[in-house]
């Protein structure tokens, strides 16, 4: 990748699959947090535009 113009921030645990694991029962505050979580490397990751919405 040489363009970050080419590149999306995505979730590794979709943001719906949290959802039905339980975060549908957590104060809004708590699920914004989650869904801006940029302190685990592991919660967001950059990927290809194309294959984000493949």
């Amino acid at each position: 990748m040489t363009s970050a113009s080419g590149l999306d921030v995505d979730h590794m645990v979709p943001l719906a699959e949290s959802w039905d694991s339980g975060a549908s029962s957590w104060m809004s505050q708590r699920r914004e947090a989650y869904a801006n979580d940029q302190d685990a490397a592991t919660s967001l990751v950059a990927v290809t535009a194309r294959s984000n919405r493949s």
